[in-house]
């Protein structure tokens, strides 16, 4: 954790009972503001380990990262250095706050978002899925962040809404549930979203990526090792990202991810209402590996029958394409016939402007 990207972002930081006391420089001249932090609850939690929400002595909120450092050998300064990069865009993704560490863990602050993740919006006037319109701005949204991930040569490789994973050893996963948010609502009205949790992001511009990572149900073919000859290659890019999000965002309009197995396409939908309840979707491989071998065309019947527009049908047929090389980029789609259509996605810091009315001509 020593590249100076990340060292302007390390806190001084001594441990309590159950809360950390922060010292900040302002001035070489002046004696170092004090913070204390004390844990509230757990928000989240999985293999790597938990999420903590933080209240400071003043009232102020944080969620912190709580990371295991089994042996000394977990490095998740690639993590942090991500956050520390994209740390200009407040209005894209979650705010890197600081870090600081001990023997056994290293601790992530970030800014809380109190409105959660985008579970809520599957569900919307009891559907399912959320209007067209939300599903859009979501997905503008979205669209700038990973354009300027991929613009630094970073794929997240795991967008994605809220799932709860079951895991079936939980005593290596140190959890019997993995409760995973990378993408949380900072206003639900007018919708804004920003995108979380670069535990699994990585660079790609001196060489290709080969761990399969991510979730089961938003991976991309190439991830999984479903592609056909033609198209495979030693190792896979930022393209992944573009699938997962096809992936979110057919499930925004429809209620489910493509290609999902038939068989539990109803439970799948019936998760949606119980939080409690939400588990991975599981993917259809042989349905997916006959799209990817070009012997069935992209399946357009559930979103036809959920009315979703022929704009944003093509939209997906753009991104959801078996060809890495042929998938759409990020910058790209932002062009798009569904997304420019309509105005641009407001965000709830930009309020709406009131037009001048028209002077009479004397």
């Amino acid at each position: 954790m020593s590249k100076p990207n990340l060292d302007r972002f390390k806190l001084e930081t001594s441990f309590g009972d159950g809360s950390v006391t922060h010292k900040i420089y302002t001035s070489m001249r002046r004696a170092p503001v004090q913070t204390t932090w004390n844990d509230s609850k757990i928000i989240g939690s999985g293999g790597f380990g938990v999420v903590i929400l933080q209240e400071a002595d003043g009232g102020q909120l944080r969620a912190v990262k709580k990371i295991y450092n089994r042996n000394g050998k977990m490095d998740y300064s690639m993590e942090v250095s991500v956050m520390a990069e994209v740390a200009h865009r407040k209005d894209l993704f979650v705010q890197l706050l600081g870090w600081y560490a001990n023997t056994e863990f290293l601790f992530i602050a970030m800014e809380y978002m109190e409105y959660g993740d985008l579970t809520q919006y599957f569900n919307g006037a009891g559907t399912g899925r959320c209007s067209a319109m939300t599903a859009r701005d979501i997905t503008g949204q979205l669209l700038e962040g990973l354009a300027t991930l991929h613009e630094l040569n970073i794929a997240h490789r795991n967008i994605k809404p809220q799932v709860r994973i079951a895991h079936p050893f939980p005593l290596v996963y140190h959890s019997v549930l993995t409760i995973i948010q990378n993408v949380l609502v900072a206003s639900p009205n007018p919708i804004w979203v920003k995108i979380a949790d670069f535990g699994a992001s990585n660079r790609t511009r001196d060489n290709l990526l080969h761990t399969r990572t991510g979730t089961q149900g938003y991976m991309a073919p190439e991830v999984i090792g479903l592609l056909p000859r033609r198209y495979q290659s030693d190792g896979y890019t930022i393209a992944v990202d573009m699938w997962s999000l096809g992936c979110l965002v057919h499930e925004l309009l429809t209620g489910q991810v493509p290609f999902l197995e038939i068989e539990g396409a109803e439970d799948w939908a019936r998760e949606f209402d119980s939080e409690s309840e939400l588990m991975e979707p599981q993917t259809d491989l042989a349905k997916l590996m006959s799209f990817c071998n070009d012997e069935v065309e992209f399946p357009t019947d559930i979103l036809r029958q959920c009315l979703v527009s022929g704009t944003a049908i093509e939209f997906l047929k753009a991104i959801l394409v078996a060809n890495p090389k042929s998938r759409a980029a990020a910058k790209g789609a932002l062009g798009s016939a569904w997304l420019v259509q309509e105005e641009e996605p407001k965000r709830a810091e930009e309020p709406e402007r009131e037009e001048e009315p028209e002077r009479e001509e004397t």
